[in-house]
């Protein structure tokens, strides 16, 4: 399996969410998230937290990491947010275009930060979504390479 990154702006909100989220549905995979805009060391939203304990995953040791080079050369799939991020990451890093992809195809993920709790289980239903549609994807795509299978 390959290793997975997902971005999105602050690597505070969606990104660790779907971070937590890829690690539950394809525990053999490395996942890694960052953000285009992020400062490092950030904790992740306490709304965040609150939402994924609820399923009993913890981001408590989340620290927010800016995007590297290294961590698109290390990946594929490059899993963004919004059209406009993977824009900016195919304008910063010309050598990921191809590799980068909106994680829910048909419409962009808005960032719930600082608004109410209904923005966030919004934002929630649609990564686990899109964590749901690449998780199946990726998990077939390895399968098929397990068994030597082109597809």
């Amino acid at each position: 399996m390959n290793t997975i990154l997902v971005i999105c702006t602050a690597n505070v909100c969606r990104s660790p969410m779907a971070e937590a989220l890829f690690k539950q549905a394809l525990p053999e995979a490395r996942v890694l998230s960052a953000g285009i805009d992020a400062v490092h060391g950030m904790r992740a939203d306490p709304r965040v937290v609150e939402l994924l304990e609820s399923e009993g995953l913890h981001l408590g040791e989340h620290r927010s990491q800016p995007l590297f080079s290294w961590m698109i050369e290390a990946s594929w799939p490059v899993l963004v947010m919004s059209e406009r991020q993977k824009r900016v990451i195919e304008h910063r890093h010309p050598a990921a275009r191809g590799r980068v992809f909106r994680l829910l195809k048909e419409s962009d993920i808005g960032d719930p930060y600082r608004k109410g709790a209904e923005a966030y289980r919004v934002t929630h239903r649609s990564i686990s979504e899109g964590v749901e549609r690449w998780s199946w994807h990726l998990s077939r795509i390895d399968a098929e390479a397990k068994l030597g299978v082109c597809a």
